[in-house]
Formats: structure tokens, sequence, C-alpha cells
């Protein structure tokens, strides 16, 4: 299933900003993580941030029971369906498409809550899934992996920037992760955005070093290698 919807009364909680080969995920007008490409010999992605931990769906029985269960409605539309978490994000254009992928696509672990100078070195061309959040309960995912082998397909939601190999889980950690340990594909809901503008150079410096990219060596390395 796939809708393409305009945003126009979001509550601005969740902002994507960049391009393909560079994005920055802000919540609540911070931003927490950036992902970008750098050219050393090969194309290799860079992330660094800090922890997701805050709790950006809030409660909503309704949403809760949708992503637990996975019983989507074929005949009904995606965003009326979603509206709980497609209220979160800016104001602008999205694509949502409810799909199947493998488990066995790379999920890279969350930077840590408190250690925001980590980088990531990952080949450029993979699709990875980036992990928000370092922290699990087993519980919680044994209950999932219940559900997906009682049939049922519990669904996890990703954000991305259209033609972007980064995605970002915003809701669905433990779900994914039981997915992989059951080795059946999951069912999610990708968010694409649409419309984006990269910041400037200054801009996006400015926002790594908030990030807490203060190494010298790698701020040139990202002036010389920004594509």
């Amino acid at each position: 299933m796939k809708e393409e919807v305009n945003i126009y009364d979001g509550r601005g909680v969740i902002h994507l900003k960049g391009s393909t080969s560079e994005t920055f995920l802000y919540v609540k007008n911070k931003p927490r993580i950036a992902s970008f490409h750098a050219e050393i010999g090969t194309i290799w992605r860079y992330q660094i941030g800090r922890e997701i931990s805050d709790n950006l769906i809030g409660e909503n029985h309704k949403y809760e029971e949708l992503v637990s269960s996975g019983e989507i409605i074929e005949e009904e539309k995606l965003s009326r369906q979603f509206n709980h978490i497609t209220q979160l994000l800016t104001n602008g254009n999205y694509e949502l498409h409810y799909c199947e992928f493998s488990w066995e696509l790379n999920i890279l672990p969350a930077i840590e809550k408190c250690n925001n100078k980590t980088f990531y070195d990952v080949y450029g061309g993979m699709n990875e899934i980036t992990a928000t959040q370092t922290y699990s309960n087993k519980d919680t995912i044994d209950k999932y992996k219940g559900k997906i082998k009682s049939g049922l397909r519990p669904v996890p939601v990703l954000i991305k920037i259209k033609d972007s190999c980064a995605t970002y889980i915003i809701d669905g950690h433990h779900k994914l992760a039981a997915y992989k340990e059951t080795k059946v594909n999951p069912k999610a809901l990708i968010i694409s955005k649409l419309e984006y503008k990269n910041n400037t150079l200054p801009e996006a410096i400015k926002e790594m070093k908030s990030l807490g990219m203060t190494d010298e060596k790698w701020i040139e390395i990202y002036k010389s290698k920004r594509v």
C-alpha cells in the first residue's frame, strides 16, 4: 500500500532536513542525528548524534493496537489509520508506504545517549536502518515474537528522505528485534519526505558541532567531501 499525503496540521515534533546524501533528523526543533557521505578512497556513510530516548509517539490506544497487531485495513487510507503519528511530522508532502522487506537488512546500533561523538563507518551503497534507542526489553521482544509466530505482523514505523539510504526507526525497535529473531520479513510503514531542503554549509557545520563533531579533522573532511 502506498499513499502520498500533504501534512498541513502537523505538530512539528519530527522533522527531516537535508538531501539524498545527507540527512539531519530533528526532534522538537533540536538536531538529534546527522548522517552524511564522505569519500575517503571509497564512499562511506558517517553518523553522529544522540540517542532519541524521548517518547515521540505518546499514548494513543488505537494507534498502539494498530501497530501491535498489524491489522491494516486495505480499503482505508494509511493517512487515516496512522493519523496519530503523521500529526507529529512537520508540514509538507510525504509518501506513506506499507510494505514488506527482508529481516536480513542491516540495522545499525543506536548512538549512545551520552556519547555524542561516536561515528559509524558504513559502506555508502548499503541501505541500512538506523536505530535511535539503545535500550531494549527482552519481555517486550518475546511478546512480539509470540505475535509474529501466531501470524500477526506488528508494524515498525520508519522515516527517511525519499531516495536516501539513511532510514531511521521512530517506533518499533522491539518489533524489528522480534522479526530478526524469528527470521520473518517485517511489514513496516515507511514515511518518506518528498520535499526537502539542505542546510547551507555554515548551517550544517553549526548543527554538526552541536551534535559533538568538534574534531577539526572531521570538520575539514566534511567541508571538502560534502556531496
